[in-house]
């Protein structure tokens, strides 16, 4: 009896990822019940609306990287991440055709050229609730399997980065871990470290903070001998 290879369910997924956050951990989850594998790439600067407050690309990569370590530890080797606009702008010129601007469609392409034998090839289009209009779209849905995601969490992008615009230095523990608990800690503190978004950790406020609290516990401490005493 000849043994059939089961075959590879592949999704492919761009997105800003500006920054990626909780939200993005839904999605991919909801991904990852379905397929057996997510592309994730992010949106090079001029395929988005959010072009004037985007970091550049190797940093939303990196951030991506970081992001999917932390939320994904077991889970990785099923999220290949890849920086889809520059990989597709070379083939472009390679093959002598110089194309500036791509759409979904034209990544679904180069990604099915490059899939392994025996894959099949979805597209995660957003939102159930709240679709949005595509380029070639019948082509898109007449070539393709489309997936639509259930919208499980209230965080977004614009609303984190509308917080980060209105705490830009931290000066309390309780922003700082509504922050970490939104985007993880290593990309937290990435985020802190290239004061990304305009946001800086005030460490001398925290480290001040931290000293009361040690003082107010031998304090506290002391007291307590006295009265047993």
């Amino acid at each position: 009896m000849n043994h059939i290879e089961k075959e590879n369910k592949i999704i492919l997924w761009g997105a800003s990822f500006n920054p990626p956050h909780i939200g993005h951990f839904s999605a991919m989850m909801q991904m990852l019940e379905k397929y057996d594998k997510i592309v994730l790439f992010p949106y090079p600067k001029d395929f988005s609306s959010e072009e004037n407050e985007m970091p550049p690309m190797s940093q939303r990569m990196k951030m991506l990287s970081l992001f999917i370590g932390e939320f994904f530890p077991k889970l990785s080797s099923r999220i290949i991440l890849r920086n889809l606009s520059k990989d597709i702008k070379e083939e472009s010129i390679i093959h002598g055709k110089n194309q500036e601007i791509f759409h979904t469609y034209d990544y679904l392409k180069y990604v099915e050229r490059n899939l392994p034998a025996n894959s099949s090839l979805d597209i995660c289009l957003g939102l159930d609730n709240k679709k949005e209009n595509f380029y070639k779209e019948e082509e898109i849905k007449k070539e393709f399997g489309v997936f639509y995601l259930k919208n499980e969490n209230k965080i977004n992008s614009v609303k984190l980065r509308e917080f980060f615009s209105s705490h830009k230095n931290l000066k309390n523990q309780k922003d700082e871990a509504f922050i970490k608990n939104v985007v993880g800690n290593s990309l937290a503190e990435y985020i802190f470290s290239y004061n990304l978004y305009g946001m800086k950790k005030n460490t001398k406020k925290i480290k001040k903070t931290l000293k009361e609290e040690i003082v107010m516990t031998e304090n506290t401490s002391s007291t307590k001998v006295k009265l047993s005493s």
